[in-house]
């Protein structure tokens, strides 16, 4: 049983993440039981494909905040601030994928999602809070695949920003 004060749910990140084991199933069933809350409220549910890099992304890797408020001054001089709800960012670089990560995982990301559909990505699975280390979000910019010196390794940039 999985509850809120578990390390798969933190609400500054306004998420609940847990990622099982793989399994193959037809059906799946989820019973959400609050007895102390006045409502319960949920967002997204993905099953599906879970995809591991043979290496790791990189040093220089980054991650942020993007605050779309507006700030203007009126005509009296005081700063007018149209508040907006941020969302996170991530920037990785994967300077060591392998031909059989490219086939099977960047190739099938770029193609199938490119710009327009989601993607959950999981910067650490063994994390304390994994809802701060994980991202459901859209890709920004799609980077070519980079040729690396070494023979059947391959360089690749992600930069995905959070939907809320």
């Amino acid at each position: 049983m999985l509850t809120s004060s578990s390390a798969y749910f933190d609400p500054n990140y306004g998420a609940f993440v847990y990622a099982g084991a793989s399994i193959t199933v037809r059906y799946i069933r989820i019973d959400v039981v609050d007895s102390a809350g006045s409502f319960i409220e949920a967002g997204r549910l993905v099953a599906g494909v879970r995809t591991l890099f043979g290496n790791n992304f990189v040093p220089g890797s980054s991650r942020g905040w993007i605050d779309p408020s507006r700030k203007s001054r009126t005509e009296g001089g005081q700063t007018l601030v149209q508040r907006r709800p941020k969302a996170r960012s991530f920037e990785l670089s994967l300077d060591f994928v392998t031909a059989t990560d490219w086939a099977a995982t960047i190739e099938t990301i770029d193609r199938d999602n490119g710009l327009t559909d989601d993607v959950l990505m999981i910067l650490d699975e063994d994390s304390t809070n994994i809802a701060r280390d994980t991202i459901w979000g859209q890709i920004v910019d799609l980077s070519p695949v980079a040729f690396t010196a070494i023979p059947d390794v391959y360089a690749k940039q992600y930069r995905l920003e959070e939907r809320l």
